[in-house]
């Protein structure tokens, strides 16, 4: 057998190595270890779907964290599931964006283990010392898009949904002066939307600086996702 090892890998141990159920040729690589040479929230996942023949590094926007597994939804081609350091991550989309997946979860704790149950569907997450998690693996909002602009010194924030499910709203938040998270806005949701929904909403009279903003979305029991 040959080396297949992603060429551009971290140099971390290899976590775990998951083949696609539908797809023997897609392979993905999950890798330990923190990053010290930038861009260090890139290079836990690889991909390809050609044996390893070529590799794709999907972890672009990830905290830098170890990764520890990852799942397919078998009901959602596109979807994957990530078990890292810090939590849960998601993509719906192969990989090319992701979120963070809070719902029902304590927001940073180390996941060991991410299942599935073929069965139910339900996924199933066992964590460090902080008991085991189960909820079904649909999201209750498939975010679609999420954009910013400048205006002056105004920031404008544009989302977009796919669907939405028990959806209250978002919380709007950035970071301060000090690099800190603080909420800014609530954004009222649709609720319940098996239509695409748009969202708007505007921070004015900013300080000359460099901000950073994210979405918690917040169903109607008070659980969240975390969107950044």
């Amino acid at each position: 057998m040959g080396d297949i090892t992603p060429p551009l890998n971290n140099g971390a141990w290899v976590r775990r190595i998951v083949v696609d159920p539908s797809d023997p040729e897609t392979i993905t690589a999950c890798y330990s270890g923190f990053n010290i040479i930038p861009p260090y929230t890139e290079k836990h996942i690889w991909r390809t779907t050609n044996g390893g023949a070529f590799w794709s590094d999907i972890s672009t926007g990830l905290p830098n964290v170890p990764v520890h597994g990852l799942v397919f939804d078998e009901a959602e081609p596109a979807t994957l599931y990530a078990n890292t350091e810090t939590g849960i991550i998601t993509s719906t989309n192969d990989g090319a964006t992701w979120a963070i997946l809070t719902y029902g979860m304590p927001e940073f704790v180390p996941v060991d283990e991410l299942v599935i149950q073929k069965d139910t569907k339900v996924l199933m997450a066992f964590t460090h010392g902080r008991s085991v998690y189960a909820s079904e693996t649909a999201l209750p909002v498939e975010l679609s898009s999420f954009i910013s602009s400048v205006s002056g010194n105004n920031v404008i924030l544009n989302w977009s949904t796919f669907s939405e499910i028990n959806n209250s709203g978002f919380d709007v938040e950035r970071t301060n002066s000090d690099n800190e998270w603080i909420k800014t806005r609530f954004v009222k949701g649709a609720g319940n939307s098996n239509s695409g929904n748009s969202y708007s909403f505007t921070e004015r009279n900013l300080l000359q600086g460099v901000y950073k903003f994210r979405l918690k979305q917040i169903d109607f029991t008070g659980c969240r996702i975390l969107f950044s």
